[in-house]
């Protein structure tokens, strides 16, 4: 197809489209974006490694001791054409847009906070009735 550096150029091209900041110079690391979370911003990072025969495109978010994108990479071989690259590409935004849509911590919980000051109900007693008793889940998973 084309040497490297034009191939990580093309995907820095694709990630700046939609929306993600781009290193600069990128390496390894091409690029981050932020996401706001109950705990506060959060960066995402994408990261480009390759072998002599692919490419791929891998992703890191911290969640609970777990980085979630580790399931998220896509394959890039290096042999596909352009617009297989930039299909592999736009699936791997998408594919990690969604996991962090899907995050208990990205969850904007300001109308249920507000909700509970204004009803006066213990914090602790909504959020068991709203997500289950979180405690005993982890414990169920480990």
């Amino acid at each position: 197809m084309s040497s490297q550096k034009e191939i990580m150029q093309f995907i820095c091209n694709i990630l700046h489209a939609n929306g993600w900041n781009i290193f600069d110079p990128p390496s390894a690391a091409l690029s981050f974006k932020m996401y706001d979370s109950a705990v506060g911003k959060k960066e995402t990072q994408v990261y480009f490694s390759g072998d002599q025969f692919n490419w791929c495109l891998s992703g890191l978010y911290q969640s609970h001791g777990r980085n979630i994108l580790k399931t998220e990479s896509v394959l890039i071989l290096k042999d596909c054409s352009i617009h297989q690259l930039s299909a592999l590409c736009l699936k791997f935004v998408q594919n990690v847009e969604l996991v962090i849509a899907t995050l208990f911590d990205c969850f904007d919980l300001t109308p249920f906070l507000l909700t509970l000051e204004v009803n006066h109900l213990p914090l602790g007693l909504m959020v068991c009735l709203l997500f289950g008793d979180l405690n005993h889940e982890k414990s169920n998973l480990e």
